[in-house]
């Protein structure tokens, strides 16, 4: 199994940036090409959403409600990464254990 990683050639992707920074001042620069750097990949829900199209015979049958469970995968996970503390990622993992089941 593979999925792209880019959501459009990274050529067409480059150039956009580099149209982007030559327009903006120049003490902005380093900051907007650290911002846009991973803006060609999919992002978590879209990843999650590509996994279970390709998965649909396998985990239609384990989660009735793909929607509902990305939303909450995705919930968790910014909890857990926003939110760093002892209890809360105890919380997390514990409510990522239980949507799995």
């Amino acid at each position: 199994m593979f999925f792209n990683n880019e959501l459009q050639p990274i050529n067409v992707f480059n150039e956009k940036i580099k149209h982007i920074i030559s327009h903006i001042p120049e003490d902005d620069k380093i900051f907007v090409s650290e911002a846009l750097k991973y803006k060609n990949e999919p992002n978590l829900r879209k990843r999650l959403q590509d996994l279970f199209l390709e998965n649909d015979p396998i985990l239609s049958n384990l989660i009735k409600d793909r929607k509902v469970f990305i939303n909450k995968v995705l919930e968790i996970r910014n909890n857990m990464v926003h939110l760093k503390n002892e209890n809360t990622t105890k919380s997390a993992d514990s409510q990522l254990y239980y949507e799995c089941q």
